[in-house]
């Protein structure tokens, strides 16, 4: 048995000094007072004790963060200058201002005679369009050589500027490869076919008429040879080429391209609805061609569909397969094969 050396209860372990955490604090806490030191406070002279931990800290040298932060502001700060006496540029009244300030112009007493100043030093010049009066800053008059009262006339010049860049190193005449007008084009601006264009739309228009030339299986077209008909891709161009063949050996009567389309009135969500490519007319019965070079999500579940809700229309694949196998056999004989 023994006893807390701070409130003297019994301890029944004798190896024990105190008998709660709360009694081995109050022992530590009077062991740092007894070794702490009594100081003045620089701000308010009043007395403080500072423990032994915050001895060499400089908030040890007053009695509270309030004066602490009086301590380190205006004329106790090491660092602290005194304002320097200036006269306003605008209205000559005197005013005081820090060095900081200072550095970044302090030449006026207020916001409103900065603006005021500002107004009465701006300089004159005219419109780069239309010779309008300008008054503008400073700033702006060193921002760009030219200058506009308003967007009008920066679009004007805009469009005189453009006319006018023919006689630059950069531009040069130039006649549009669909509609015959002359016109100017960057000497850089050149495209695959030769031609150059006028506009967006005589491009489309040319691309249009000459569909036929350089398609890949994935870019699609009008081949003039099938009568202008617009196809999605070479193998469809190729199939049609070759289903012409078969009609004029007698071998199918007729077909058509994308004339039907199958609804799945019952799917509420994705693909409701499939265009077979072709349709065949072949000894009194309707036989549908899809030429797929590659089968996709979107066009597995359309033909999943077909076979589920019309399963007495007959779609013959073409795949890359049978492709390869007919264009190694007709290709040969067939005109404009790509």
């Amino acid at each position: 048995m023994g006893k807390c050396e701070v409130c003297g209860n019994l301890i029944e372990n004798g190896k024990v000094r105190f008998c709660s955490i709360r009694c081995r604090n109050i022992n530590n806490a009077r062991a740092q007072k007894k070794s702490g030191e009594n100081r003045v406070c620089q701000i308010c002279g009043n007395s403080f004790y500072v423990f032994p931990s915050d001895i060499n800290r400089r908030s040890a040298l007053c009695c509270s963060t309030k004066c602490a932060g009086l301590a380190r502001t205006g004329s106790n700060n090491a660092q602290y200058k005194e304002k320097i006496h200036r006269i306003c540029q605008n209205c000559d009244t005197e005013f005081d201002i820090y060095p900081s300030k200072a550095n970044e112009g302090g030449k006026y007493c207020s916001t409103e005679c900065m603006v005021e100043a500002r107004k009465s030093s701006r300089i004159i010049t005219n419109c780069a369009n239309c010779g309008e009066r300008l008054e503008l800053t400073y700033s702006r008059i060193k921002s760009s050589e030219e200058h506009f009262c308003s967007r009008e006339c920066y679009t004007m010049s805009r469009v005189n500027r453009r006319k006018s860049d023919a006689e630059t190193a950069r531009k040069e005449k130039a006649i549009c490869g669909t509609c015959g007008k002359e016109f100017f084009a960057d000497v850089y601006y050149k495209t695959k076919t030769g031609y150059r264009f006028c506009s967006s739309a005589c491009y489309g228009i040319w691309r249009g008429k000459h569909a036929c030339v350089g398609y890949s299986k994935g870019r699609g077209g009008r081949r003039t040879d099938l009568s202008g008909l617009y196809v999605r891709s070479s193998w469809e161009a190729n199939w049609a080429r070759y289903l012409n063949w078969l009609k004029q050996n007698g071998e199918i009567d007729n077909w058509e391209y994308e004339v039907d389309t199958f609804s799945f009135d019952s799917i509420k969500r994705g693909t409701r609805s499939y265009t077979p490519d072709f349709k065949i007319y072949e000894k009194g019965k309707i036989i549908y061609h899809e030429v797929k070079g590659y089968m996709d999500k979107k066009s597995a579940t359309k033909l999943r569909r077909m076979a589920k809700y019309y399963p007495e229309i007959e779609i013959k694949l073409i795949d890359e397969s049978v492709y390869r196998s007919v264009s190694l056999m007709v290709r040969a004989f067939i005109p404009e094969w790509e």
